[in-house]
């Protein structure tokens, strides 16, 4: 097969697709080197059917993430509306269509609002801003297009979505094509709708492959300079062939979407600008670099995640209503009170946290991110966050009942990040953070739900976390005695010693009443005025004169002296 054959193929492919049905085309793309080889594929394969038979529309569909860099939100906002205008010039169906993600989508909200870690390198369980940033809008785009679409009936399909992926790209691509492949072919069931058909074009086209045919062109079909696609990849036209190991994903590329994604162990493209001396490309990277460290800092963790919080809520308002119902049997008979004290004690709420687990970002990781994010924003002169997200990242804080007081742009000095690993062992490899670990242990006569309860209003009331673990002490049924413990961590500058760290948490879980201090001035001030209004009378008690200025004397205040005469009221 001669290197052009490959690609005339495609184009014909795509062309008896287009006419052999009416179901619509919808493209998914970022135009990057991938996406834009199947959209100018298809654009030649629409220029060559006659125009009475280029009926059906395709929409061409791209996703603002509202975290790309700004150089790359501006190339693909431009090449969208490039390849609208182009169409309609050369009368082509192509209808385009940009996303954004809602607000509860939004990749800030949900790490700075809500606390969600961002992702681990390579992860395949918990790639959650995926989802919400991009395959969500685009998803609601696919229903409505659904929606308006004829339903056919002599058809598996309403839809057919085409996907520059390729098998070459990465080990995990080519698991997840192969996941939802129809019998090996370059169509696939969709993830989530039964009536919509993956079509990956260039499912197998290698990278090299891919450019060489763009560069047979200074210009992509739609007007834009093929130089300006090229500047996305600082290493390059050509990436390495597919490793064979089953376990390490193809080298190259270079173009990252997302400047703050931490999938990725090294952003190419954000190192790249750095060595340009881009010095706004360098606080976005210190920033992404921060995003991924405090992810693993226990301390910046919750001791129990939000879905489990959300369980443990309920079960201390059924324990309130049972304890509610109990007591109204409650009798003063002493066999009862044992009975009762036995009861308590099996039904006791035991702790016992043998592994380290890991929650959403403490409040307080999230506060600090947000105003790290401003200071950035401040620093580069760049729009990181439109002013709409920071309110509602406020108002989610609110609802939670924390106090955040005033936010403004500062920088986080982070010190280093303190890993443990399952079975809270320190992870000295990843641990960066120099200052030594003291774990706190203190005891609770309270359930296990109740502790985490106390925890989580310390946590609202000052807006600090510490991490923490549960567990108990047993003194067995014989005695009748248990209690739980909780044991904290501190590691922070200056506590250099276990009698120090006991007493910041000491302070912080202990609150001192607070005492109302008292308002001696406005306290005088009644004197005075008591003492004025004495005065104003055609006659007066000298003694009660002496006992106010003696109150008022005590409190530093001069005495009130008066020019009528004394007299005896009888």
């Amino acid at each position: 097969m001669s290197f052009y054959e490959q690609f005339n193929e495609i184009k014909e492919e795509m062309k008896t697709l287009y006419l052999e049905s009416n179901i619509p085309f919808v493209l998914a793309v970022s135009f990057g080197k991938d996406s834009s080889l199947m959209l100018s594929l298809l654009w030649e394969a629409l220029l060559s059917i006659p125009k009475e038979q280029r009926t059906k529309t395709v929409y061409v569909i791209s996703s603002d993430t509202l975290v790309e860099l700004d150089a790359v939100s501006a190339y693909l906002k431009t090449s969208l509306q490039m390849v609208q205008n182009k169409a309609k010039e050369l009368d082509l169906p192509i209808e385009t269509v940009l996303v954004r993600p809602e607000m509860k989508e939004r990749y800030f909200w949900n790490v700075l609002a809500k606390g969600n870690p961002p992702v681990v390198p390579k992860s395949k369980r918990f790639r959650w801003c995926t989802s919400k940033l991009k395959q969500s809008p685009i998803d609601r785009v696919i229903r409505e297009i659904q929606r308006r679409s004829p339903i056919n009936i002599d058809s598996n399909h309403d839809l057919y979505l085409f996907l520059g992926t390729r098998d070459s790209e990465s080990i995990q691509r080519k698991n997840s094509i192969q996941k939802f492949a129809i019998d090996g072919s370059k169509f696939g069931r969709h993830s989530k709708y039964d009536r919509v058909c993956a079509y990956y074009p260039i499912k197998y086209m290698h990278g090299s492959a891919v450019w060489g045919y763009l560069y047979d062109c200074e210009t992509l079909p739609w007007g834009m300079p093929l130089s300006t696609l090229e500047s996305f990849y600082p290493e390059g036209m050509y990436e390495c062939g597919l490793k064979t190991d089953g376990q390490q994903s193809s080298c190259g590329g270079g173009r990252n979407g997302c400047w703050t994604c931490t999938f990725v162990n090294e952003d190419k493209m954000l190192d790249e600008e750095v060595k340009k001396g881009n010095m706004a490309a360098k606080y976005l990277y210190d920033y992404k670099k921060l995003l991924a460290a405090i992810r693993n800092d226990a301390r910046y963790r919750q001791a129990t995640r939000r879905n489990e919080h959300k369980k443990l809520n309920k079960r201390v308002e059924q324990r309130k209503d049972a304890e509610l119902n109990l007591s109204l049997f409650d009798t003063f008979e002493a066999s009862l009170e044992e009975e009762h004290s036995l009861h308590d004690y099996y039904s006791f709420q035991r702790g016992s946290d043998l592994e380290y687990t890991a929650g959403s970002l403490t409040f307080e990781a999230r506060k600090l991110l947000l105003e790290h994010l401003l200071y950035t924003e401040q620093i580069t002169d760049l729009t990181l966050i439109e002013q709409e997200e920071v309110q509602a990242i406020l108002e989610l804080w609110r609802e939670e009942g924390y106090k955040y007081g005033l936010i403004q742009p500062r920088k986080f000095e982070y010190d280093g990040a303190v890993v443990f690993d399952q079975n809270f062992k320190l992870n000295e490899k990843e641990t960066q953070n120099p200052q030594p670990q003291f774990w706190i242990t203190r005891e609770f006569d309270c359930n296990r739900d109740e502790v985490i309860e106390y925890v989580r209003k310390r946590e609202q009331e000052t807006g600090k976390s510490f991490y923490y673990n549960i567990n108990h002490w047993d003194f067995g049924g014989e005695e009748g005695f248990v209690y739980n413990t909780a044991v904290f961590l501190i590691c922070q500058p200056d506590i250099n010693s276990e009698a120090a760290a006991g007493k910041i948490i000491d302070e912080w879980l202990y609150p001192k009443p607070k005492v109302e201090e008292m308002d001696w001035d406005r306290f005088a001030q009644k004197y005075i005025a008591r003492a004025t209004e004495l005065l104003s009378r055609p006659s007066y008690n000298e003694e009660d004169l002496k006992q106010i200025n003696s109150v008022l004397n005590t409190l530093g205040y001069p005495s009130v002296e008066g020019k009528r005469k004394a007299g005896c009221l009888c």
